[in-house]
């Protein structure tokens, strides 16, 4: 069954419940973006992604809007049978997108903030302590909107639990190393029996 991206969202709450990603984030999020700093920012905000940005950041392959949806939907039916395979299934969903997932078109709200503030250059006690003095500059010194985002993300971070930020920020920075999903539940499992 098919449902509309416009209702899905992604939200990564683990940080906030006091733990860290599972499911393979170890693997996943660090390779979301070519520079892993996107899967750094969402495992330690819990910031949530939805609908045409879960397309642009290659969360999610098609955004298809709701205008568009049960016209692609009778397509499906009317166009796919025993012989359909992926080609042409996926021309039937690009028919009706309105965004198709493009790595060389990678785009994120704030990805430019994201990228100066998430940067990463020591061990993770070190890391976590400049991402907030960062977050803490450009909510004084940025522009307005850099103010409220800023803002808004050293709050995130500040409900979050101090011992799961620096488990999964570790744990993100070693899953950029990481080459299979199989090891990431390795991981994670070990994790988890440890926690």
């Amino acid at each position: 069954m098919l449902c509309p991206v416009y209702t899905c969202y992604i939200y990564f709450l683990e940080t906030a419940i006091g733990f860290f990603p599972d499911v393979g984030g170890t693997y996943w999020l660090p390779h979301l973006f070519k520079e892993n700093i996107l899967g750094i920012y969402l495992g330690l905000t819990g910031d949530r992604i939805k609908g045409k940005d879960l397309a642009r950041c290659g969360l999610a392959t098609h955004y298809v809007p709701l205008d568009k949806f049960e016209n692609l939907k009778a397509d499906l039916i009317e166009s796919t049978n025993e012989n359909t395979n992926l080609k042409s299934l996926t021309d039937i969903v690009n028919k009706h997108s309105e965004i198709v997932f493009n790595s060389s078109s990678f785009s994120f709200p704030r990805m430019e903030e994201i990228k100066s503030v998430f940067k990463l250059e020591s061990d993770s006690i070190t890391d976590l302590v400049k991402i907030f003095e960062r977050l803490e500059n450009l909510s004084v010194n940025g522009s307005e909107s850099e103010i409220g985002w800023a803002a808004n993300t050293i709050k995130l971070l500040k409900n979050a639990s101090p011992l799961s930020l620096v488990i999964t920020l570790e744990q993100l920075k070693r899953g950029i190393n990481i080459k299979t999903l199989e090891d990431a539940f390795n991981i994670e499992a070990q994790m988890v029996a440890a926690y």
